[in-house]
Parts: C-alpha cells; structure tokens; sequence
C-alpha cells in the first residue's frame, strides 16, 4: 500500500503554489474583472513569497515525501535552484504586470497558469523517478503552450503556439521513448534502483546508451540547444514579450538543473558515454547561435540566437563532469537569468507611438532620446557579450576554466572565439542606439512609466553591474549545491 507521509520543503512549496491558484481561480470566477486582475496577480506574487520562504528549512518537521516507490530529493543543489527560479519568477510577475493589458492579455487566468507552470518545473527538479519527472515536466510544458496562446489578437501568436506545441510534443515522445529503453532494461523507473542496476557494469549497454540520448534530446529542445532549437526564434518573435520573459528564464534554469542532476545522478559512473553527447549539443549551440544572431534584425530573434549561444556556453561546463564544471554552471545561470530578464523587461519599457520596439533599427537615437534607458540596455549587452567588469566575463571565464582543467582545451578555445565573434551582434546594439540618428518619424522615443518595471530593472542591472562584489554567502551557497552532486 502507498505510504504518503507529507514532507519536505520542496514539496511544501510546490503545494503552497498548487493551493494557491486553486483559491486564486474560485475567487477569479465570482468577481467582476478590474477587480480580480489586480487580486490574483498581487496573490500569485504573495504565494509566490511565502512559497520561497518556505525553500530555507524543514520549518514544520516534515521528514519525507514518499507516494509508493516515489521519492523527491530535498537537498542544497535543489534548494538553491528552487529558490533562485521562485524569485526570478516573482520578478518576472512583478515587472510584467503592468504591460499585460498592452500585450491583450487580459485573463485572469494567466497568473494561475504561471503558478501551475512552476509547480511542474519543482515536481521535476525535485523527483527520483522517470514517471514523476515526466508528470512535472508535461505540467510544465502545457502551461507554458497556454500561456504562449494567450494572446489571441494576433495571428502571429497562434502561430508561434501552434510550432511550439507541435515540437513539444516531439520532444515528448522523444523522453518518453528514452525512458521506456532504460525501464525496459533495468525494470524500474526509480533513480537509486536504475543506479544501483548498472553499477556493476563495466560499460554502459546499448538501450541505456539509447535511453539517455533521446532523454538528452528531449531536454535539449526544453532549454534551446542546437540542432533542437528551430522553435524558439519563432515563439519568442510571436509571443509578447512579457511571457518572452518567463520562457527565457525560469524553464531553461530548471531543465538544465534536472539535466545535471540525471547524468551525475544514476549515469554519473558513466561519463565517457554522455560526455561526447553533450559536448557536440555545445558546440553546435554556439557556432549556430553565434553566426545565425549575426544576420537578424529583429530584436527578439537576435535575443532568441543568444539564448541558443548562452546554452552550447552552459553545456560545456556540463560536459566537464568535474566540481569546478558543476560549480560553474550554478553560478552562470543565476547570473544568466538576470541578464535575460533585464534586457526583456528594458525592451518592455520602451514604447514609441503607443509601439515597443520590434526591428534593431527601432533602436536609433536612444542613446539621446532615453539615455538611461541607453545605458542600462548597454551594460546588459556589454554582460551578455562577456565583457569585463559585468558579470557576464565572470559566467564565461568560470566556464573556460573549468574546460581547461579537464583538458579539453579545444572547446575552451571555442568558447573564446564564439564569444568574440558573438560580442559583434551585442556591440551592434550599442552602434545602433549611440552612433545611428532616429528617422524623422520616430524621433521620439518615450519610456512607458511602472514603477514595477523599473524597480526590477534597477536590481538586474545592480547583479549584473556590481558581481564582483557579490556577498560571499551566494558563492557559499553554490560550492554547496555543487558539492552536493559532486565532490570538490
């Protein structure tokens, strides 16, 4: 008989979310629109709090979440990325509010949606099971597939869901045929049980082989690694920019998270046979992110190209399959999901004649119309092409030094050279707003005034601007994620 027995602070916390949008959604149903928009947002971002004070401590004793052979993992590495993707979503939340009557998204059931997709991205994390791990991911998925709709004033965006749902499914069958290879051949779909199954084994069996590359493959398309990438410059052109915002950040710092945590997990003794996989994924993701960004002139596909560059960047600290890799890869994503939100939330806070700025050539004349809306879009340019002092050159050099030390040197000097090349397409941004004079027509380029937006503006471009200065309890807190999946 299934043991239940409540517990656990990432479970906590995901019920918290749950219960949340449950009583958020009966109250939506009973009261007159202006009122409701307001209330269920402001709830969300409260659930969203309590939920993120719930990650520190086992506060109510729980001990353990067992639902029959199911377990979750509660530990620092689950905890940190847990914590770090509660508060990029509260500001994601925060900072969009005011723009989502401007994009036509005016129900009231997208904040709960939100909450839904989050619950499903901490189910996921958080599990030591295929099963589970698929429910949290599909979870995730339709939420965002929603979300990505909800928009239903352009065709444009009925496209883009269209595509995005369309491949997700793909990508579905993809992980759930990898799983079916590793249960069929192990006879269970627990982690410890899988782990325990093939440590004995002097190599890895062709169906586990099998089994872990169409998993890989179905994550690859979740965070926008090369070649599974063809849907993400097309959604993130289609969709408003506010939901943009979410999809760059939260989902891609969760799948990578997991991503980690299944090949150090069960398949850690077997680097040799996943390490190529990955390596090839990076490599790939730079080189088309890179040279692909070089030729757009539409501001979101250019963003999308450097999602798809950011990942091959993060992939190689994967493949070192060291601590130093591990250690690197924590600290480039939470410095990645400041800068992604920064610049989108930048971009969403601009508006000339009633429109935001679509084309690079929208951006001509900033530098004198908004200048520090200029600057603060060129110290996110400066960060994301790896330019020092932001923390963006701290990310990459963290990178490079992990590949160096695990000898792969090559890739390192790849990483250099894709970074290089790929500052061209940021440092073109800054030409555009400093150097380039705004037509006649656009001459006036206002700033949408939120408060929210800005105070969210404020604290990316503070991370992003003064990382060297970090409190060393961040750095502390991510050695112990790090060491948690792998000794340093």
């Amino acid at each position: 008989m299934p043991i239940i027995v409540l517990g656990t602070a990432p479970i906590f916390s995901s019920l918290i979310l749950a219960l949340s949008a449950l009583i958020l959604l009966l109250f939506g149903l009973f009261q007159d629109q202006k009122k409701r928009s307001f209330v269920i947002y402001y709830g969300a971002i409260l659930a969203l709090v309590f939920a993120l004070i719930s990650i520190p401590g086992d506060w109510l004793n729980f001990s353990s979440f067992v639902a029959g052979h199911m377990d979750f993992t509660d530990d620092a590495y689950t905890r940190l990325v847990m914590a770090l993707v509660y508060f990029v979503s509260i500001c994601v939340l925060y900072g969009t509010y005011r723009y989502m009557e401007y994009d036509h998204i005016t129900q009231f059931e997208y904040p709960l949606v939100f909450l839904l997709s989050l619950v499903g991205m901490t189910l996921y994390l958080t599990s030591n099971d295929l099963i589970s791990f698929f429910m949290g991911l599909e979870l995730q998925s339709l939420s965002l597939y929603i979300m990505v709709a909800m928009n239903k004033h352009q065709a444009q965006v009925s496209e883009s869901a269209l595509k995005y749902f369309v491949l997700g499914t793909v990508s579905t069958v993809f992980i759930l045929y990898g799983a079916s290879f590793i249960y069929g051949y192990t006879g269970s779909t627990h982690f410890s049980v899988i782990a325990e199954k093939i440590t004995l084994l002097e190599t890895l069996p062709a169906p586990l082989i099998l089994g872990v590359l169409f998993i890989l493959s179905g994550l690859a398309f979740k965070i926008s690694a090369a070649p599974f990438h063809m849907w993400t410059p097309d959604v993130y052109e289609g969709t408003p920019t506010s939901i943009v915002t979410f999809i760059a950040s939260a989902p891609k710092i969760m799948t990578l998270a997991f991503l980690i945590r299944l090949i150090y997990g069960p398949f850690g003794q077997f680097i040799n046979e996943w390490q190529l996989a990955i390596q090839i994924l990076a490599l790939l993701s730079i080189f088309l992110g890179v040279f692909t960004a070089l030729r757009q002139t539409n501001l979101k596909r250019l963003l999308a190209y450097s999602t798809i560059s950011h990942m091959g960047y993060i992939l190689v600290g994967i493949s070192c399959a060291s601590f130093k890799g591990v250690h690197s890869v924590i600290i480039y994503l939470i410095l990645y999901a400041f800068m992604t939100i920064g610049v989108f939330l930048i971009l969403l806070h601009l508006r000339r004649h009633s429109h935001w700025p679509v084309e690079l050539k929208d951006l001509k004349g900033l530098g004198k119309t908004n200048p520090l809306m200029a600057m603060s879009l060129a110290i996110m340019m400066f960060s994301l092409a790896g330019i020092p002092p932001f923390s963006g050159f701290f990310a990459k050099l963290g990178i490079i030094m992990a590949a160096v030390d695990e000898g792969f040197t090559g890739i390192a000097v790849f990483v250099v050279l894709g970074s290089v090349v790929g500052a061209a397409y940021y440092l073109r941004v800054i030409k555009t707003m400093y150097f380039e004079d705004a037509e006649l027509e656009n001459s006036v380029y206002e700033c949408h005034h939120s408060q929210e937006t800005g105070l969210i503006i404020t604290l990316c471009l503070f991370i992003t601007t003064f990382y060297i200065w970090m409190p060393k309890s961040i750095l502390h807190k991510a050695t112990q994620a790090a060491s948690t999946l792998i000794a340093g």
